[in-house]
C-alpha cells in the first residue's frame, strides 16, 4: 500500500490492519511500515479463505480503511502485543531503575535485558495503574504513533476528500522497491526479537490516568502545570531570540547559522543584539568569503 503520509501514520495504520486481517483469516498476517507505505505479507495457506494463485487474495481498499471514530480504540487496543510496546516499555523500565545492574562496572547483556522485561511485564501487566505500562503506552501514542493524523486521514477517506485507488500489477511497482528491501532486512532478524516484545500482553490500563498522561479530557492534565510564560521564555531561548541568547560578534552568528541551518537575512537580524545589527552584513560577507 503506497501512502506519502509517513512511518508515524503508518505504523498503528499497519498495526490495526494486520490484527483485522489475522482475525479474518485466522492466520499470521505479517505487516511492515514505513515512511512510504505499508507491506502486508498473506501466507499461501489462504486457499481455503478466498485466496487465488492467479489473482491474489480477495482483499480490497475497504478492509484495509478504518472507521475514523474507532481508530484510537483499535490502535490501544492492539498496541499492547506490538514489538514498539515491548521495545519501549523495556526502556522505560531501565530508566526507572527497575532493570538493576548485578554489577555497577559492567554492561548487561541485551538478551538479559529483554528477558528481564519480559519477565517484569508479566508482572506488571495486572495492574493497571502500573505507572511504566502507561509511560510506555504514552511513548508509544505521541512519540511513535500520530493516532490524530491517522484518525484525520480516515475521516477524508471516507469523505472522498482523499480517493483510494486500486492497482493489479505481475511485478511490484518501481516505489515498492524500497519497501520490499525494508521488509527483508526486519523479518530477516525476526527470530532475535526480544521476548517483551514477542508475547502478547492483555493489558488493562487505567483509563482515566491514561487521559491525562496523554492530555485529553478531564481538569487536571499535565499541561495545565505548565507555565505558558515559561514555555515560551524556553521557546525564545533554544530559538535564539532571547535578548541574553542573541548574537554579538561575528563568532556568535557563526554560532547561529551552525545551530539554526539556513536562515533568512530577516532571521538573522532577529537574532542579532540590536546594537550590532548594523555590522550584520558585513560579517556575512565575512563569512562566505571565508567560506564559513
Amino acid at each position: 500500500m503506497h501512502s506519502p503520509y509517513g512511518a508515524r501514520v503508518h505504523a498503528p495504520w499497519a498495526l490495526v490492519i494486520a490484527a483485522r486481517m489475522r482475525a479474518r483469516y485466522g492466520v499470521d498476517v505479517a505487516a511492515m511500515h514505513a515512511d512510504d507505505g505499508i507491506v502486508l505479507r498473506l501466507p499461501d495457506t489462504l486457499s481455503d479463505a478466498g485466496w487465488d494463485a492467479d489473482t491474489g487474495p480477495a482483499v480490497d481498499a475497504a478492509e484495509l480503511l478504518l472507521d475514523p471514530d474507532d481508530v484510537a480504540g483499535a490502535v490501544r487496543a492492539e498496541l499492547g502485543g506490538s514489538a514498539m510496546f515491548g521495545a519501549r516499555f523495556r526502556e522505560a523500565a531501565a530508566r526507572a531503575l527497575l532493570l538493576p545492574r548485578r554489577r555497577p562496572d559492567r554492561r548487561v547483556p541485551l538478551w538479559q535485558q529483554r528477558h528481564r522485561s519480559a519477565q517484569l511485564l508479566s508482572v506488571a501487566a495486572q495492574y493497571p495503574d502500573f505507572p511504566i505500562l502507561l509511560e510506555a503506552v504514552r511513548e508509544c501514542l505521541q512519540d511513535d504513533f500520530d493516532v490524530a493524523a491517522l484518525t484525520e486521514l480516515m475521516a477524508d477517506v471516507a469523505a472522498r476528500r482523499v480517493h483510494v485507488v486500486e492497482v493489479t500489477t505481475r511485478t511490484p511497482s518501481p516505489f515498492a522497491q524500497s519497501l520490499l528491501f525494508g521488509y527483508t532486512a526486519q523479518f530477516l532478524y525476526d527470530g532475535d526479537a526480544p521476548l517483551a516484545e514477542r508475547r502478547a500482553a492483555a493489558l488493562t490500563l487505567d483509563p482515566t490516568l491514561l487521559a491525562e498522561l496523554l492530555g485529553q479530557g478531564g481538569a487536571s492534565q499535565l499541561a495545565d502545570l505548565l507555565d505558558p510564560a515559561a514555555v515560551l521564555r524556553t521557546e525564545a531561548e533554544l530559538a535564539g531570540l532571547a535578548p541574553d541568547r542573541q548574537a554579538r560578534h561575528l563568532e556568535d552568528l557563526a554560532d547561529v547559522v551552525r545551530r539554526h541551518g539556513p536562515l533568512a537575512r530577516s532571521d538573522l537580524a532577529a537574532r542579532t543584539r540590536a546594537d550590532v545589527r548594523d555590522h550584520l552584513d558585513a560579517w556575512l560577507a565575512q563569512l562566505e568569503s571565508s567560506g564559513r
